[in-house]
């Protein structure tokens, strides 16, 4: 993932993945377009030009590229250098997501791609976010995939949130489930839906990973009572979407939707109990535990090895899955 499509408007947007430096923008269609974030003249950043019809302009001496990468403009002589041409990356907008190719381009599957499709659909109001976080990218899957972290780390979520955990695993696709006994609404549960407030709730929780890093959490919350292990009650659909831009450095996309059918909260109040929990408390820890890792990247290789506990499971499964994928990849390169 390289944002939301809603991040691209009339200005250029400057990200780095994989540890590449990479310009985003519209052009003149409308469609999204990404730049290797360099002029091929003296070697500036394109992200601090400007945008002339769709098309990048050099904010050092005005060359002017296209979408594709050709220089289309040469405000000085008119000639346009042959060897003026900056490299392009495969893009495609779907489910309200820009989804980026940093690869061999004719590799490029736009069919491979995880779809989101309630982000699109009008029952839901969604908000979103993105972070960066100063650690390697499969901590924050690992995060992602263990909330039994929740009830220490995430003080909304409420001391009672003690949930009975299972693992699935189905192809390369890993799930944690997360069956809570019924227990007293917390702050998340009274603010998402106040119709719960101060009564017993039922509360099942399942987050799906698939490879490399694309994450959906789905929350059903019901009154006790409520058979939410089968639909009913509440819900709460949270992509989460891990880009990686260093070693030690990674892009968190993150969304929350509920049915304006069932919810009358704002969304402002919506996105800052969200943003609190991402921004304010998974990042520092996240980057607390990279300090100490130093430049290691991965944490099962350390010596000592990590202690395990039931909830790294699901993580565990993840990274052996992630790990075959790299290698089978790099035998067929």
């Amino acid at each position: 993932m390289a944002g939301w499509a809603k991040d691209l408007q009339d200005t250029p947007v400057a990200r780095e993945f994989l540890e590449t430096p990479v310009v985003m923008f519209r052009d003149a269609g409308g469609s999204p377009a990404a730049l290797y974030d360099m002029c091929p003249h003296r070697f500036a950043p394109l992200s601090r030009g400007t945008l002339v019809e769709g098309q990048i302009q050099c904010g050092y001496h005005g060359l002017r590229f296209a979408g594709d990468g050709r220089c289309t403009h040469n405000p000085w002589t008119g000639r346009l250098p042959p060897s003026a041409q900056v490299q392009s990356f495969p893009m495609v907008e779907q489910d309200g997501i820009l989804w980026i190719w940093m690869g061999d381009r004719d590799r490029a599957d736009p069919d491979r791609i995880i779809r989101y499709p309630e982000l699109a659909d009008g029952d839901y109001r969604f908000v979103f976010g993105s972070s960066q976080v100063n650690a390697h990218y499969e901590l924050v899957t690992d995060n992602l995939l263990d909330l039994l972290h929740s009830p220490y780390l995430h003080p909304g979520f409420g001391a009672d949130w003690r949930p009975e955990y299972k693992y699935r695993v189905e192809g390369d696709t890993v799930y944690s489930d997360y069956r809570v006994p019924p227990y007293r609404g917390s702050e998340f549960t009274d603010i998402l839906w106040p119709q719960t407030r101060g009564k017993m709730v039922d509360d099942f929780e399942s987050m799906r990973w698939n490879p490399p890093c694309t994450l959906e959490l789905r929350i059903f919350i019901g009154v006790e009572g409520m058979k939410v292990t089968e639909g009913e009650g509440f819900i709460n659909i949270a992509p989460h979407i891990v880009t990686p831009a260093n070693k030690t450095s990674t892009h968190y996309f993150w969304g929350s939707g509920i049915k304006a059918s069932e919810s009358t909260v704002t969304d402002e109040a919506h996105l800052e109990i969200v943003s609190q929990a991402f921004d304010a408390e998974d990042a520092p820890m996240l980057e607390a535990v990279q300090r100490r890792l130093g430049g290691n990247t991965d944490i099962m290789a350390r010596k000592p090895r990590p202690v395990a506990l039931p909830g790294d499971t699901s993580a565990v499964h993840a990274r052996n899955i992630l790990k075959k994928l790299i290698k089978q990849e790099k035998q067929t390169t």
